[in-house]
């Protein structure tokens, strides 16, 4: 194995954050993607070697699994490369990485368990701000509160910006409605399901529940069989979902969603630096028990992208260090509650 790791979809927008923090540090990865052509600019940019591989061509993923043991996956829509690279570093014995927050992927992914586990290779999907630092968030409260019943996560971002990668898995989610994690199972929703306004701490704001990872990754870690997830938004944002349910079968049709995912191309890649070294992003936990006891936590981050390459490469710092559990896991699972206060700008308070 020549490389510390690989990158695929070297090309995107966050994996370029995670390929220059890495580079930044003495680290050199291995770089891939689809696209020969945009690859190598990135290539060409940071001084590292890459290889063009596409995930349906078996023999030349197998091939290129075999120079390292670490595959971070930076190619989303998850939902239509995740399962294929996952099978693949299990059958070569490679750990498995990806930055997703869709739930679909959390769930699928967590069906090759046992596999991995066999393989002794770990599978571990939402290895940025989606999800380690609500992840970590809820397996505090559990330890707070062991027996909690219902657990509220709710976020705020709303100076951030979303690159173009977020922006299209949001498209392709648009139509479906919401998801809650009830009693246990994923329970589908209206889009215009609930909204409250919740206080952030330096600022209130109205946040509506949305389909986020942690109905899938939150239960994983703590067994906490109730879960919402809410967002921020602003004014129109929250208008816009209000119509969501009634334009949802608008919104599912593949030609309206090719029509935007156009027009998402001819937008900036993400937020420039400068926006992503002055933004942070606040977190409200909540869980409460049977009995009516409830405890709450907040946290603040760096800005979302910037957090992403950050706990991504640190992720694989644990890895190459061999700190790493075989089999799915969530980044609470392997790494523990408080994972995420390693990391500088991260702050946790007990309410």
């Amino acid at each position: 194995m020549n490389y510390p790791f690989i990158i695929y979809g070297a090309n995107g927008y966050t994996a370029e954050l995670i390929a220059e923090l890495a580079v930044q540090q003495g680290v050199k990865p291995l770089l891939s993607g689809r696209s020969a052509d945009k690859v190598a600019a990135v290539a060409k940019r940071f001084g590292l070697d890459y290889e063009a591989c596409s995930l349906d061509d078996t023999a030349a993923l197998n091939t290129l699994l075999k120079k390292s043991g670490i595959f971070m996956n930076c190619a989303g829509p998850f939902m239509h490369t995740a399962e294929a690279a996952a099978k693949a570093c299990i059958a070569n014995k490679v750990h498995y990485l990806d930055i997703t927050g869709e739930y679909v992927v959390f769930e699928k992914v967590k069906t090759f368990d046992a596999e991995a586990r066999a393989a002794d290779t770990m599978l571990l999907s939402g290895t940025g701000f989606d999800v380690v630092p609500s992840d970590c968030l809820a397996m505090h409260l559990k330890n707070r509160l062991p027996g909690a019943t219902h657990l509220t996560l709710a976020f705020a971002a709303l100076k951030g910006g979303m690159s173009r990668g977020t922006t299209k898995t949001t498209i392709e989610g648009m139509g479906y409605g919401g998801m809650i994690r009830k009693d246990g199972k994923l329970t589908r929703v209206p889009t215009s399901y609930k909204f409250e306004e919740l206080n952030f701490g330096p600022y209130k704001s109205w946040a509506a529940v949305i389909p986020w990872g942690d109905i899938s990754t939150a239960y994983t870690s703590t067994g906490i069989p109730n879960i919402e997830v809410f967002t921020a938004l602003k004014k129109e944002q929250l208008n816009a979902l209000k119509w969501g349910d009634r334009l949802a079968p608008i919104l599912r049709m593949r030609a309206v969603k090719n029509y935007m995912l156009k027009q998402v191309d001819k937008r900036k890649p993400g937020p420039d630096e400068n926006r992503r070294n002055t933004t942070f992003c606040n977190f409200i936990g909540i869980a409460t028990d049977a009995n009516g006891n409830k405890v709450e936590s907040h946290q603040t981050t760096p800005e979302g992208y910037k957090l992403t390459a950050i706990t991504s490469f640190g992720i694989i710092q644990e890895i190459l260090a061999g700190n790493f559990k075989p089999g799915y896991q969530t980044p609470a699972t392997v790494y523990g509650a408080d994972f995420i206060l390693k990391f500088e700008g991260v702050t946790r308070t007990d309410m």
